[in-house]
This record gives C-alpha cells, sequence and structure tokens, in this order.
C-alpha cells in the first residue's frame, strides 16, 4: 500500500459534522484501511467522536476477534502493546461440563483465513435484471498454521469449536474501506455517496449493506500487496455507479470485494430499489470446522 496522509474534507465523512465532540474541535484522523491491517492511507480529521465510536465497535469485533489469530501469525501491528507480544490465543472445546477455554501457544495456534466468495452486489443485479442472486457455498479457506498432530499431543485437543465469521461485520468493513477512499480520492469527484448512513447504523446486526457489496469471480494472478484497492464507474440502466474493488490480504489470493460506494451524480428521483429478498442467500455468519478440512 503506498503511504499518504490525505487532507481533510472539512468535515466527518460519514455524517457531516464539522467538530469532533462538544468539547473538541478537531475531528479524528480515519485510516481508510484499519491501522490493525497495516493500512497506510490516512485520511486526517475525517470522523466525529460519535461515528468514531460505531465504527471503532465493529472494526474491533473482526479485529480481535475473528481476525485476530490471522494478524498474530502476519505479525501485524497493534494499537494495544499487550495484544502485540500475545503468547497464546483461546480455543472453545464443548465438554460435558460446558464449554472449556484452552489457550494454546501461536507457533501452535491453528490459524485460517476464511472469507466468503460473493457474487455481484444485489443492486447491481435487481437494476439489471440480471436474474436470481447465488451466493457461493463453500468460503475462501487459507491454512497459515496447522498441526494436527501438535494439537492433539501437546494439548489434547482432536475437535474444537468451529470458526466463524458475521458476513454483516465484514461487508460493513469493506463498505467503510470503500466509502472512506472515494471522498479521499481526488480522481472521484462529483459524485454522491449512499453507504454513509449504513455504515454508521448503531445496529450491528443490520443487513442493509448487504445489498450493496458483492464479489468478483476468483482472480487467476495473486498479486505481492498486502491489500488492494480499485475503483471504476460501472453504468447499469443509465445509472453511473461508482464501484471499489477491496481485496484484504490479496497476497495470499483472497476474494475480491465489489462495494457500490455511490452514484455519479444525483440519486434518481424514485430512488434506490429494496433488493434485501436478493440477500436472503448470504447467511449471518460462515463457519468452518478446522478438523474436517
Amino acid at each position: 500500500m503506498i503511504q499518504a496522509r490525505i487532507p481533510s474534507a472539512g468535515y466527518c465523512i460519514y455524517c457531516g459534522a464539522k467538530v469532533y465532540s462538544d468539547d473538541r474541535k478537531k475531528l479524528g484522523d480515519e485510516h481508510i484501511i484499519p491501522f490493525s491491517l497495516e493500512g497506510e492511507l490516512v485520511f486526517l480529521e475525517a470522523s466525529c467522536l460519535s461515528c468514531e465510536r460505531v465504527t471503532g465497535r465493529f472494526e474491533s469485533k473482526l479485529l480481535r476477534n475473528t481476525l485476530l489469530a490471522t494478524r498474530v501469525n502476519l505479525n501485524l501491528r497493534s494499537r494495544n502493546s499487550a495484544l502485540s507480544q500475545t503468547k497464546a490465543l483461546p480455543l472453545f472445546v464443548d465438554t460435558v461440563a460446558g464449554v472449556q477455554k484452552v489457550l494454546v501457544n501461536t507457533e501452535d495456534y491453528p490459524t485460517v483465513l476464511h472469507l466468503p466468495y460473493l457474487p455481484d452486489p444485489p443492486i447491481v443485479s435487481e437494476i439489471g435484471n440480471l436474474g436470481p442472486t447465488e451466493y457461493p457455498p463453500r468460503p475462501f479457506t487459507k491454512f497459515l498454521n496447522y498441526n494436527k498432530e501438535i494439537l492433539n499431543k501437546k494439548y489434547g485437543l482432536s475437535n474444537w469449536n468451529h470458526v466463524s465469521l458475521d458476513n454483516r461485520l465484514l461487508c460493513r468493513l469493506v463498505a467503510k474501506i470503500a466509502h472512506g477512499w472515494c471522498i479521499a480520492n481526488k480522481k472521484v469527484t462529483e459524485y454522491t455517496p449512499i453507504l454513509d448512513n449504513m455504515i454508521i447504523d448503531p445496529n450491528l446486526e443490520s443487513r442493509e449493506l448487504l445489498s450493496f457489496v458483492g464479489g468478483t469471480p476468483p482472480e487467476p494472478k495473486t498479486p505481492k500487496e498486502l491489500h488492494q484497492i480499485r475503483a471504476k464507474i460501472f453504468p447499469v440502466e443509465g445509472i453511473d455507479f461508482i464501484v471499489v474493488n477491496v481485496r484484504l490480504f490479496a497476497f495470499l489470493g483472497t476474494p475480491t470485494y465489489s462495494v457500490v460506494s455511490g452514484i455519479m451524480g444525483d440519486i434518481p428521483k424514485n430512488g434506490l430499489p429494496n433488493c434485501s429478498a436478493r440477500t436472503k442467500g448470504l447467511p449471518n455468519f460462515s463457519r468452518i470446522s478446522i478438523p474436517a478440512y
């Protein structure tokens, strides 16, 4: 990723507030890709306290839970000094007495990155009458560290609870990245953002954003970059959408997510269609059982 500090837009990029809070005027800086994922694009004075609290909540749920083992395995940075010195991570095992936590040394921890493959963004499929939206059943899975024999001999583990990813939070994270990138990028001008209110919705169980996030077919080449962001204008039935392709952990061959971040010009007078029915095929959670692979 290119290291850059992007000048402030003069307002909170999510709600439009001009000050951080009642007690502080200067808005907070915003990493377009999270700091904990080694994001180097910093949008100066771009978020107010209220919006920062919401984005911090869903980022924390992903980065300190689902993606924590991946971050530790890849030795990614952390603002939390204790977290950056993590020596062991928990696995949870169902027993007769209930769920038991077993701490496993990081060098032995079964680290697997799994991300869902997604079809075209449902909003594009709906407006373009592209037929039903079908979600691929099997996620992308990459083992970064897994030795079943060591886990069995050293920790007495033969099975444990599945790895779970909240698809709603993943879509919100890539939407946040796409939204910030569009506003910060001087090449993308005169467009109307459409995801800002959804990104800062305090209801983290909302599925509204799923209508605007999709994916591309698996790419044959694996790049060297940690992450990739690209944008394009995607015309559908007279509407020029801004679609941002976000690929996290690109060097591992991960899926690319397509985020319909905004529209060139104004939103149509009749608004955008409700296409929540097209998102029913995507469950709230993607789960895998590591020993089954």
